[in-house]
């Protein structure tokens, strides 16, 4: 009778949280792509464009940030405490911000959005949201934001964004606990926040503070805003959540050789100090990455000769292909053939670089 109970309620639970990642579709791919003798190649890429900060007074790049490129190929670069646009050529055009305080002017960390001829800032730690134009001229400032994780995209003209919830200080153990993510819709109209969709992952927390990173927290929008790409597993799996309907559609998966982590000398100290539970393996997906029609999901495979392996879905999540980049190489923009990436030298040197991928196909 028990066990019918526990059944009858595990049901009720299901049918009320319709986004309980476990109790929707899998997709279970084979080990092998679509593509056929095309999985596994070298992405052909002849350069067509690089920038550095090399021999530059004007500006200089801390870190690789972000990328993105509009319509007329003026391409855009946040770094620290500055949005860089240079023009199509490369050529520096300034910094469209400026770090400070006052209005239109940023941290030193933000995360942009391109959509059309405007682009959407989210500053992190001064919480407040603005809208440039591609000139940097400021059209809408919005201060006073709840404390935002991360800038997923916009779904509808609004920002779609990241927010989790900790358990409060004074009930933190030293052990691994479980983290809720909410996505939320914001209207900068009314500044209200809708929550869409949750999930959680765990997070080895420390008993008065402090933190271990134990499962990934990955979420990806698709370019039409309606789908989010989720990875909350060390191992290979994604969900697919229709944002429309608040759900997940379906989850996908393919076999995947795990890649052992070689625990690093803070991480050997951390584990003895707080007994936490040493990771075994890397986390099978690293980034996923949007385009229209598809996404690349880097993953830990790494080859000493060919680079880093990527794979290709559709929004089906069908496993259509895969191959390897130069493990230094972070992908930004893809226009068709044309790839937009960040580079990092092993002494430091960062580079946007634009390329022609000569043998994308399929």
């Amino acid at each position: 009778m028990k066990k019918k109970m526990l059944f009858i309620l595990l049901v009720l639970l299901g049918l009320s949280w319709g986004q309980i990642l476990w109790a929707q579709p899998i997709i279970k791919n084979p080990a092998t792509p679509r593509s056929g003798h095309w999985a596994g190649r070298q992405l052909e890429l002849i350069k067509l464009l690089s920038i550095s900060d090399e021999g530059q007074s004007q500006f200089f790049f801390s870190f690789p940030g972000r990328v993105a490129v509009a319509s007329d190929g003026s391409i855009f670069k946040t770094d620290e405490g500055a949005l860089f646009k240079f023009s199509p050529e490369g050529r520096f055009l300034g910094s469209l911000l400026t770090h400070g305080q006052g209005p239109g002017e940023i941290s030193k960390y933000i995360h942009i959005h391109l959509q059309g001829d405007k682009i959407w800032v989210l500053d992190y730690l001064q919480q407040k949201l603005f809208i440039i134009d591609l000139e940097g001229r400021l059209l809408k400032e919005i201060r006073s934001l709840p404390s935002i994780n991360f800038f997923c995209g916009l779904k509808d003209n609004q920002p779609l964004f990241a927010i989790e919830k900790w358990p409060p200080l004074k009930e933190r153990k030293s052990r691994l606990h479980n983290i809720i993510k909410k996505i939320c819709l914001f209207s900068p109209e009314t500044k209200n926040l809708r929550e869409i969709f949750s999930f959680s992952f765990k997070r080895f927390l420390i008993a008065g503070g402090g933190a271990m990173n134990w499962e990934p927290a990955i979420t990806e929008l698709s370019p039409d805003g309606r789908l989010l790409f989720i990875n909350s597993s060390q191992e290979y799996r994604i969900s697919v959540v229709d944002l429309e309907q608040g759900q997940v559609k379906f989850i996908f998966t393919r076999p995947y050789q795990r890649v052992k982590h070689k625990l690093s000398a803070i991480e050997k100290e951390f584990i003895k100090k707080h007994k936490a539970p040493p990771k075994k393996y890397k986390n099978d997906i690293q980034t996923i990455i949007a385009w229209p029609e598809r996404i690349w999901v880097k993953t830990s495979t790494v080859d000493p000769k060919k680079g880093r392996l990527y794979d290709v879905f559709d929004f089906e999540g069908h496993y259509l292909d895969c191959f390897y980049l130069p493990a230094d190489l972070h992908p930004e923009w893809l226009e068709k053939d044309i790839l937009y990436a960040t580079k990092t030298d092993p002494d430091g040197s960062i580079y946007i670089v634009k390329y022609k991928i000569a043998n994308l196909k399929p």
